[in-house]
């Protein structure tokens, strides 16, 4: 995907183009992706920056809101290892339309999750405290500013940004239908879907269908020795 796709919408978008009337939402980059998984590779097996590598993998890899992944329990993420495929669920308790969904993982997210699943020795949630109750939403708002602050990058809308780029990538890739991002988002109309990214869909037919750099950064393909954290 070009970048200049994603940065034209970082001012107000033209008119002319009625997909674009209500955009407003702010991705990442391609380029910029590469350079965020380039650092969490590079320090996600220090401890001091586990749980912050993790949440940029996990944020990007699902698209979940920040109450809905502090929330996220080991026992409600399903893999499926026949399809090599993941999902998470959603209680309708965190939903923010209280409404409970299942939202299928990134390919670029589920070996990694396995690995965290396997990790008998942590507490019930994905992302929880020595205690084992889980983090504050305002935690993981900076773990998510620290990574961007350290890997040189945009902050964006915060976490929220992570939520955006995984329904862009997943709509640019042909991955998933517009009607699909707005049920794995759990927005409470349609047209919230279609305000924010109807844009990247009008843009499939413009794109080479190349899978970007960034998908092989993340999953470490371009250094196959490199071990995958756990």
């Amino acid at each position: 995907m070009a970048d200049f796709i994603i940065e034209r919408f970082h001012e107000d978008p033209p008119r002319k183009n009625k997909f674009m009337r209500k955009a407003h939402v702010r991705v990442f980059t391609d380029a910029q992706l590469v350079q965020g998984y380039s650092w969490v590779r590079a320090h996600e097996h220090q401890a001091e920056y586990r749980q912050q590598c993790r949440l940029w993998r996990f944020g990007l890899g699902t698209g979940l809101r920040q109450a809905e992944i502090i929330h996220q329990r080991k026992g409600t993420t399903i893999v499926e290892t026949d399809s090599g495929g993941a999902t998470v669920s959603v209680n309708a308790e965190w939903s923010k339309t209280g409404r409970p969904r299942v939202t299928p993982c990134t390919p670029e997210l589920v070996p990694f999750l396995i690995l965290w699943l396997q990790d008998r020795s942590e507490g019930e949630y994905l992302f929880h405290k020595v205690n084992g109750s889980p983090y504050t939403t305002r935690t993981l708002e900076r773990w998510w500013n620290e990574v961007c602050e350290l890997a040189g990058l945009p902050n964006l809308d915060g976490l929220h940004g992570a939520r955006h780029t995984y329904a862009t990538q997943e709509l640019m890739s042909g991955r998933l239908e517009l009607w699909q991002v707005s049920q794995f988002l759990g927005h409470s109309k349609f047209s919230i879907t279609v305000d924010n990214y109807a844009w990247a869909f009008a843009e499939l037919a413009y794109q080479d269908h190349t899978d970007p750099q960034w998908r092989d950064v993340a999953l470490c393909k371009d250094k196959p020795a490199l071990r995958i954290a756990g």
